[in-house]
């Protein structure tokens, strides 16, 4: 691990559509250019739980363009929630969650969007789909509460290298809610579960290329890690089903993030410029306002 450390976060958050969001819960986001190296600035894809934006019926599913503070739907969207979403490196957009058609299209909670259509993507899985991460070389791995992916038997996560299915070791015991990716290619995994490959993870673990080796301890009241992120200089960040940790190499111990929003949090990234964009809901239930932060001097 590198040895440099970097400071706590400092900065404030600033709400991106308090008022004119998802009239539901957001359960992930990703920057998504459709055109790639074309003229049209990069939207946020956004993926939840929700029937419409600021208006327009979007279904789960849908682009904000923060130009023009406006949504835009994507087709008629899928008949479940969105709990993954990811951008492919050819425009097109992947997303795994709890449904069984997109577009009208039969799929197993995993669809892809071209620009114009739904189609189904790899065969699916055999349960809900929580986390997508695209690796260096273009695979793709899903996490979730599935024990099969296409025929194959596979603990809560997979790969997809674009031909076949395969599986990490034994995987989990609990549901993968997170993924993120090393620079060596090592995954760290975060979710429910309490065994990773048979050794004891609380909730947080790391695929070496091998085997899984759990990376901390627990700390006191954990209950999982909902979402996690590597930092350029090898800390972590994670969340505890609404508030944001650090992993500190200077302490070897976990400290809450600071400042935190005033809301619980449901899935943050990180920016190329440093800042942090998170997103979540002020209320106990999904109907409440929907909002996004973004916090500088991270």
């Amino acid at each position: 691990l590198p040895t440099t450390v970097s400071a706590q976060c400092s900065g404030t958050w600033d709400a991106w559509f308090p008022h004119t969001g998802p009239n539901g819960e957001v359960k992930d986001m990703v920057s998504w250019d459709p055109d790639g190296a074309g003229p049209a600035q990069p939207l946020v894809a956004t993926g939840g739980e929700f029937a419409d934006a600021s208006g327009v019926t979007v279904n789960n599913i849908a682009a904000f363009d923060v130009a023009t503070r406006t949504w835009i739907p994507l087709g008629s969207g899928t008949n479940g929630r969105v709990n993954a979403v990811l951008a492919l490196p050819n425009g097109n957009l992947l997303i795994g969650g709890a449904f069984s058609s997109a577009g009208g299209v039969a799929c197993n909670n995993l669809a892809e969007w071209n620009g114009a259509t739904w189609s189904a993507f790899a065969s699916g899985t055999n349960n809900e789909v929580f986390a997508l991460l695209m690796l260096a070389n273009g695979d793709i791995v899903v996490g979730g509460a599935f024990t099969m992916a296409g025929t194959v038997p596979c603990n809560r996560i997979a790969k997809w290298n674009w031909s076949t299915w395969s599986s990490y070791g034994s995987g989990m015991d609990g549901s993968v809610r997170s993924l993120a990716a090393w620079s060596n290619g090592n995954l760290v995994v975060g979710g429910t579960f309490t065994t990773a490959g048979g050794t004891a993870a609380c909730g947080l673990s790391r695929w070496n290329g091998s085997y899984w080796v759990t990376y901390g301890a627990c700390w006191s009241g954990f209950q999982g890690a909902s979402d996690v992120a590597v930092l350029p200089n090898g800390e972590f960040l994670t969340l505890q089903f609404g508030v944001m940790m650090q992993w500190s190499l200077a302490t070897l111990s976990w400290v809450t993030l600071t400042p935190q929003p005033g809301a619980a949090v449901n899935a943050f990234q990180v920016l190329e410029n440093g800042h942090l964009v998170a997103v979540g809901q002020l209320g106990a239930t999904p109907t409440q306002t929907t909002l996004m932060w973004e916090l500088d001097g991270f």
